[in-house]
């Protein structure tokens, strides 16, 4: 499976080591979204997204003049880190925000009200599975490593897409469960023939 993964992303490593005459294995945006996640506005403020990074903040990484998109990473990442440093109480409290953003539904109605009842249900389908968690380690693994990708890079609702049809599994356990819990079902002729 890793040398399925390393064999897609070699083409395109190669490629940059072509342009960029350094090693860089997919992009080079990293350091911009770790500062975008690490920076004095989104201690004030709503975490700011690309669009609005461009537009709002006069000193973001799209206004410095580096050499290259290489060195323009590696100085996004140091001012990240600059400011990880100096503000480690707002550190803290940012870091829930990006976590709780991860999880927070999209602005929308119809979304919400998908999403609040999946995602309850889901919490308990986690809890009610909790017995087979040696199975289904690498699922809660994937949950803490997308948790911890916005922890230190952005909360952004769209990167737990990857997880939403896992967490609608888990509501679909629970479900399940709660129907397996009520006598009258389980006398039900067709419950029986399943």
């Amino acid at each position: 499976c890793g040398l399925c993964a390393f064999l897609v992303v070699l083409p395109w490593t190669i490629r940059n080591y072509k342009i960029h005459g350094k090693l860089v294995f997919v992009s080079t945006n990293g350091g911009v979204n770790f500062w975008m996640g690490h920076n004095k506005y989104i201690a004030e403020k709503v975490q700011p997204t690309d669009h609005y990074v461009r537009m709002i903040y006069p000193d973001s990484p799209y206004t410095w003049n580096s050499k290259s998109e290489v060195e323009w990473e590696k100085e996004a990442y140091k001012k990240g880190i600059q400011f990880i440093k100096k503000n480690p109480g707002k550190e803290l409290s940012i870091s829930i925000r990006k976590f709780l953003m991860l999880y927070t539904p999209y602005d929308n109605f119809w979304h919400k009200l998908f999403y609040f009842p999946v995602m309850l249900l889901a919490i308990s389908g986690l809890y009610l599975s909790r017995h087979h968690w040696r199975n289904l380690i690498l699922i809660y693994s994937m949950f803490i490593y997308f948790s911890i990708l916005a922890i230190i890079f952005q909360g952004l609702p769209r990167y737990r897409l990857p997880m939403m049809p896992f967490f609608i599994i888990f509501a679909a356990f629970a479900v399940w469960k709660i129907l397996d819990s009520i006598p009258a079902l389980k006398d039900d002729k067709i419950y029986k023939n399943q």
